[in-house]
């Protein structure tokens, strides 16, 4: 059993690697073991889970495909950080969907702007692993005023529906992970779903 079991996660690393994406039937197995919610509160996961699971959940799936052991640690991280915005953005987030994705880049690499209700954010992050599997993302910007001068920083949370993802993540061996470039255009994002200053 575990001879076929070790071949099937070396067939999907081939198929991961050669597509640029770990196949749907790996992500949707990584999401009924709970794999993305092992390190979410307790409100969030399903009763079953917990974070004693993790070092197996993470570490199982990597014995032979090392893309889809990165994508379930790199998620369940970004999962955890989403729990700390108000109860509000949690809900948005994760009320309809408990298997809901995010994925993250903290570096302040987007510029947002105040407008009513919240702020318009553009930018760019790279490396942002998972970003094809993802159904929101928390991702940092720099905060200026009408002059145009930093004046905060902060994390934002976005719906991957949002964002456009553009392939630029081509390590050889590593494909499936897919740290490729989230790319937002002038996203309004409302004041609960935004942490000034992360610090």
């Amino acid at each position: 059993m575990e001879v076929v079991y070790g071949f099937h996660l070396m067939r999907a690393f081939v198929q991961g690697d050669a597509n640029h994406v770990i196949p749907p039937t790996v992500l949707e197995a990584l999401n009924e073991a709970g794999v993305f919610r092992l390190l979410t509160p307790q409100e969030v996961r399903r009763p079953r889970d917990g974070p004693s699971d993790a070092p197996r959940g993470v570490g199982d799936p990597g014995l032979a495909d090392c893309s889809a052991a990165r994508n379930g640690m790199i998620i369940s991280v970004p999962n955890r950080l989403a729990c700390l915005f108000p109860d509000k953005a949690q809900e948005e987030a994760f009320g309809a969907d408990p298997n809901a994705r995010v994925t993250g880049v903290a570096a302040p690499t987007g510029i947002g702007r105040r407008v009513p209700g919240g702020k318009r954010v553009s930018g760019r992050w790279s490396y942002n692993s998972g970003a094809p599997y993802a159904t929101w993302a928390a991702v940092g910007a720099l905060l200026k005023d009408e002059h145009d001068a930093v004046v905060d920083q902060a994390l934002v949370l976005i719906p991957a529906a949002n964002l456009i993802v553009e392939d630029t993540w081509h390590t050889a061996g590593m494909r499936g992970i897919a740290s490729n470039t989230l790319i937002g255009g002038d996203v309004f994002v409302p004041e609960h779903r935004i942490t000034e200053n992360p610090r």
